[in-house]
């Protein structure tokens, strides 16, 4: 009777067992060198308080229990912080990542489109619908233009804005109308060169308006010739861009500066003040006169390309196209 029942206690006893290790594992993962891996996510807490008192059982220490349930969630918590600061280094470096991937929304203004720049807008009167200079039709175009600080700066500092205008289908002459110049002074912080046909004026965004002392630009005369036959002797060169010209006192010349500077000058300073016709001729009168010196075209060639490059620039933007041109050569 003894021995049955040692053998049943033996066999409830190996169940039991059996159960416990089928739990075990049910809940642990075993990698493949054998080592337990535990999923400390799913209850870290429960999973370290269950170690430790192994520990402790394993060692033959002897604590209180409240002590080794501290001791279980301190570590607890100190792995749940390593953890989330894990997790947050690896969203960081990643959030990193990605930003240096995407392009920078900073993109330098004269790269971002292909779009003219423009240092004068011409104001269109309310009553024409056509192009001042060549009776062609006018197209609404996407355009840079120029702003500075204040209206002495002469080109200096200048800042673009992006603004619609009227261009002409074909000589692609830019203007604009009222309601386009109001939504140029509302985006504008500075000042912008406006002008009406024949005059010159510039506004600001605050309305200050210089008062105009440019010169109509008049088309009533026949475009100046540069041609002119080498002469044996060197002649005296009478070109009226001495220093008391007033082609040079407003800072045109050749030397020294480059040829965007040299149209704003005969954009903003020479053609409104001077006319358009009193600078063509001092100019094509120069070009005559180094021509006609002997060995002139070549020791001057540098000068008159670029005096007969300004020439041609005044001719295409400002001379009307209903003349007869006269030729050059």
């Amino acid at each position: 009777m003894t021995y049955v029942v040692f053998v049943i206690l033996v066999v409830i006893v190996l169940a039991i067992l059996n159960f416990a290790y089928m739990y075990s594992r049910k809940h642990r993962k075993v990698n493949k060198s054998g080592i337990v891996e535990q999923n400390y996510f799913e209850n870290p807490t429960n999973t370290l308080l269950e170690e430790a008192v192994l520990s402790l059982k394993e060692d033959g220490t002897q604590a209180s229990q409240p002590q080794i349930i501290e001791d279980a969630i301190f570590s607890s918590t100190i792995h749940k912080k390593n953890k989330t600061e894990s997790i947050s280094k690896k969203f960081k470096h990643q959030k990193k990542v990605t930003q240096s991937k995407t392009p920078s929304a900073k993109v330098d203004l004269y790269t971002k489109k292909n779009l003219r720049k423009m240092a004068v807008i011409w104001k269109k009167p309310t009553d024409i619908n056509t192009c001042y200079r060549c009776d062609g039709g006018l197209e609404s175009e996407l355009v840079y233009v120029a702003t500075s600080p204040s209206v002495y700066s002469k080109g200096k500092d200048l800042k673009y804005i992006e603004v619609k205008v009227l261009t002409c289908t074909t000589c692609r002459y830019v203007c604009a109308d009222e309601n386009m110049i109001l939504k140029m002074k509302q985006i504008s912080k500075g000042y912008i060169d406006i002008r009406t046909w024949g005059q010159g004026e510039i506004k600001s965004n605050k309305g200050v308006k210089q008062e105009p002392t440019s010169q109509p630009l008049n088309n009533n005369f026949n475009w100046p010739s540069t041609f002119a036959i080498e002469t044996i002797k060197p002649v005296s060169i009478a070109d009226g861009f001495e220093k008391e010209s007033g082609l040079h006192r407003l800072g045109y010349k050749i030397s020294g500066i480059s040829r965007q500077r040299r149209w704003w000058i005969l954009e903003n300073e020479a053609l409104p003040k001077l006319g358009l016709q009193q600078v063509a001729n001092t100019i094509a009168a120069n070009v005559r006169a180094r021509k006609r010196q002997k060995g002139g075209k070549q020791k001057y060639a540098y000068a008159i390309v670029e005096w007969e490059h300004d020439l041609a620039e005044m001719k295409k933007h400002y001379y009307r196209r209903d003349f007869t041109w006269p030729h050059i050569d």
